[in-house]
This record gives C-alpha cells, sequence and structure tokens, in this order.
C-alpha cells in the first residue's frame, strides 16, 4: 500500500512521499530497536582528530583536543552545533549505539521537514552496501534512492543553496 504524502504541502508531492517513506522506515527501526527496551544515555564527546579534512587544516580542526560533552547533550544539537554544521561522522565500538544515534537523529531531522517545507529530506544509506569499486559514490546512492525509496534517478533532489 503506498504511504499517504507527509509534511507541509508546499513541498512537493514527491518529497512528501519520500518523507513518508523515510519516516516509516525510522519508526520501525526505533520499535524494533532494543534501545527501546532500556535507555542508555551513551557517553558523547568530540573528536575532530578522527576526522581528517584537508580543506580544515588551516582551521585544525582536525588537532582539537578530546573535548567531554555534558550528559544532557542530544545528537540533534551535536548535529546543529556551528562546528560540525550539519556534517557528522558518528563513531564508536561494534555496540555502542551508533545505529541508535543516527536514528535517533533521522527522527529528529524527519520531524524538522514535516513542519519546514525548505529543509532537506533526511535519508539513511547503509554505506557497507556499496561494494563496487568501480561505481562512484554518486552513482551509488542514486542507486540507493532509486531502489530503497523509490525515487527515480533522473530526480535532482539536492537543492542548491
Amino acid at each position: 500500500m503506498p504511504l499517504a504524502p507527509l509534511g507541509n504541502t508546499e513541498r512537493p508531492k514527491s518529497e512528501r512521499i519520500l518523507l513518508a517513506s523515510v519516516k516509516s522506515e525510522i519508526t520501525s527501526r526505533l520499535r524494533q530497536s532494543l534501545h527501546n527496551a532500556v535507555l542508555i544515555n551513551l557517553d558523547k564527546e568530540s573528536q575532530f582528530q578522527q576526522v581528517k579534512r584537508p580543506w580544515n587544516a588551516e582551521r585544525k580542526i582536525g588537532l582539537k583536543p578530546v573535548e567531554a560533552l555534558p550528559e544532557s547533550t542530544t545528537i540533534l544539537s551535536v548535529f546543529d552545533s556551528q562546528e560540525v554544521a550539519g556534517k557528522l561522522l558518528i563513531l564508536g565500538a561494534p555496540g555502542s549505539g551508533k545505529t541508535t544515534a543516527q536514528v535517533e537523529l533521522a527522527q529528529e531531522l524527519i520531524q524538522r521537514a514535516e513542519e519546514q517545507p525548505d529543509y532537506p529530506v533526511p535519508v539513511l544509506f547503509n554505506l557497507s552496501s556499496w561494494k563496487d569499486d568501480r561505481q562512484s559514490i554518486t552513482n551509488w546512492l542514486l542507486a540507493e534512492l532509486k531502489s530503497k525509496y523509490g525515487v527515480s534517478t533522473e530526480l535532482n533532489l539536492v537543492k542548491s543553496g
């Protein structure tokens, strides 16, 4: 059964259908998660040295010391912080809660996208499924959008700004 479009009607119908599909996936994943059985507040810390980005070398973000964040820090507040600016890599040992944190973040971003028609629609990708070294990441992402969410590969979902 097709999903009913979600979000503000100012958003194109195709995006509202995508939003409904992603929300359904996230809701299902959270329902199945052990996270709902036992709530654990994960320790969070900034580790800018873990991600080396050559274009930021002058700002020395990669050399910042590990900074423990308060226990009350949410994944959304980290994602929204000025230093992270919506580009977040979640690291941790197996079973440490990386996927749960990602799904919780997606849930918050879905809510934001439902309320704000110009906010991007979040989608989830499993990077481990990118196995063909000859396929560019762009082509892999487009193929994943098509197979996972039914998005046309001809559709340009990236809004310039």
